[in-house]
C-alpha cells in the first residue's frame, strides 16, 4: 500500500526552503532541502515514514565541508506529488548526535 510521507519534527518552522531566491542571494549558491527548526520543548525527529536506513553518521570528508551528523532513509512506495508513486531517498543533516 503506497504511503504519504510526513514532516519529521512536531510544532516546526521552516527556516530555509527549497531553491528560495533570497537564501541563494544572501549565502551565493542555492539551498535544495527545507530546513526546520522546533517550536515546541520536544525537538524529537521522526522519520517521515517506514523506511530503511542506508547511511548514519558525520558527513563531509574535512570537518569545514561538514554538515553535522546526516542519515539517509530510502522511503518505498511514496505517494508523490504528481499523484504516481515511487521510491524516495530523504537526507537529513544537522544532527548534534544520533
Amino acid at each position: 500500500m503506497p504511503q504519504q510521507l510526513s514532516l519529521p519534527i512536531d510544532k516546526s518552522r521552516v527556516t530555509a526552503s527549497y531553491k528560495n531566491a533570497a537564501y541563494k542571494k544572501g549565502w551565493g549558491f542555492d539551498h535544495y532541502g527545507i530546513d526546520l527548526i522546533s517550536s515546541a520543548k520536544d525537538t524529537t525527529v521522526r522519520a517521515c515514514g517506514d523506511g530503511r536506513v542506508i547511511a548514519a553518521g558525520m558527513d563531509g570528508a574535512h570537518s569545514k565541508d561538514r554538515l553535522g551528523n546526516c542519515m539517509v532513509i530510502v522511503y518505498e512506495d511514496v505517494i508523490l506529488p504528481n499523484g504516481k508513486t515511487g521510491d524516495l531517498t530523504c537526507r537529513m543533516f544537522h544532527f548534534k548526535s544520533l
